[in-house]
């Protein structure tokens, strides 16, 4: 039996919802609230992997002591979407957390956009051929950690969102678990 887009829509938000209350009470059970932790170890751009919805690279940039600027390109593939190429920037604010004095946790949130290709079907040669275009708009929410001297974080991020173009619209769920290194 097939499922209406309408019902996979409806379920992406509940999932959505759902995972907003955990991402929020992980980023704020701190035993303690720092300073504006804006930076790994003092360095302010970082290259980095991440595996999801989306996998792909990441870089980040931080702008100010409590903001960044996020930047993805992602590559993937499912059975019902085909293989997939997307990109998506986000603004992001960190609300920092302090465990201790070797390890940092800052949850952040932000708005973004995305742009995606997607193909659904191969030419008669046996090319892809990318037959869809996708933009939405994007909701990051996540946890960074940063442990002792090393100029590296790891990052988890959800991002509900909706897409504005696709041929049809709906609500989208990303998720990214992945590894940054900052430069000096």
């Amino acid at each position: 039996m097939r499922r209406s887009r309408r019902c996979s829509t409806v379920r992406g938000w509940y999932r959505a919802w759902l995972a907003l209350p955990v991402v929020l009470l992980l980023g704020w059970s701190g035993p303690v609230v720092s300073e504006a932790h804006a930076s790994v170890q003092g360095r302010t751009l970082g290259l980095g992997i991440a595996v999801g919805d989306p996998s792909g690279v990441n870089l980040k940039k931080f702008l100010t002591n409590d903001t960044a600027f996020d930047l993805h390109l992602g590559f993937g593939g499912s059975w019902a979407w085909g293989r997939r190429l997307r990109l998506h920037g986000d603004y992001l604010w960190h609300l920092p957390v302090h465990y201790g004095s070797d390890i940092w946790l800052d949850f952040y949130y932000g708005i973004g956009a995305k742009v995606g290709l997607y193909e659904r079907r191969r030419r008669a040669d046996g090319r892809r051929e990318y037959t869809g275009l996708t933009l939405g708009g994007r909701i990051p929410l996540g946890l960074s950690l940063v442990i002792g001297e090393a100029p590296l974080d790891i990052f988890l991020e959800l991002a509900p969102g909706v897409r504005f173009y696709d041929g049809g619209g709906g609500g989208f769920v990303d998720g990214l678990l992945g590894v940054r290194f900052y430069f000096p």
